[in-house]
């Protein structure tokens, strides 16, 4: 019989508060990620949830509390999937190729990595393309292949498919569930469908609290 590993606290969260000018976005905010499964943030507009994960990936800092990652090397090594990607102006392959350039990939790997996924979401033919002409469901998906790409152990997603239409939305829904069998996903999302597919007990959140 196959033995089960259990969860194991990557992040703890212990009163964290965010202030910015005369706002308390975040306010005590005491939470525990677990390496399993997909940890879902929620809440109304305004509620803090984007914050609070820019907080978790490292890319905002928080204004008071305690702030612990059980390895170091998991936070460094981690994607961030923003709700409007920001590209260079250049073309998709370029900003692929730029990305994993940043982490010291090779020039042959790149190219090889980058043909590989483009030829799995069938983008090939948008190769080179100005990035900033795509679609808003192109830009996602090169988004999600820009992170993908440089072999993330943990994934930030802030609402991926707010803005997408039905394909779309599923496509990457489909590939964070496949991805999480193998990394750590925490999202961001309003939509009670993606809720309902990814997790039974999001967090939730309402006036930069957990409720």
């Amino acid at each position: 019989m196959e033995k089960k590993t259990l969860s194991k606290i990557i992040i703890q969260l212990n009163d964290i508060c965010k202030k910015i000018a005369d706002r308390h976005v975040l306010k005590n905010i005491n939470l525990d990620i677990y390496d399993k499964d997909i940890t879902v943030i929620t809440g109304h507009n305004g509620a803090g949830k984007s914050t609070l994960l820019k907080i978790l990936a490292g890319l905002s800092k928080e204004t008071s509390g305690v702030l612990k990652y059980h390895n170091e090397g998991l936070i460094k090594s981690s994607g961030f999937i923003f709700q409007k990607p920001i590209f260079l102006n250049r073309s998709v392959k370029d900003n692929l190729l730029h990305a994993l350039s940043c982490i010291g990939k090779s020039y042959a790997y790149s190219e090889k990595i980058i043909s590989k996924y483009l030829a799995y979401y069938n983008l090939t033919y948008l190769a080179d393309i100005p990035a900033i002409k795509l679609s808003s469901g192109e830009q996602q998906l090169l988004s999600f292949i820009r992170s993908i790409s440089l072999n993330p152990e943990i994934l930030f997603l802030d609402e991926p498919t707010s803005n997408l239409d039905i394909n779309y939305s599923s496509i990457i829904n489909e590939e964070i569930l496949k991805l999480s069998n193998t990394i750590k996903i925490i999202i961001v999302s309003q939509s009670i469908d993606q809720i309902k597919k990814f997790t039974n007990s999001p967090v939730i959140m309402e006036g930069g609290k957990i409720i």
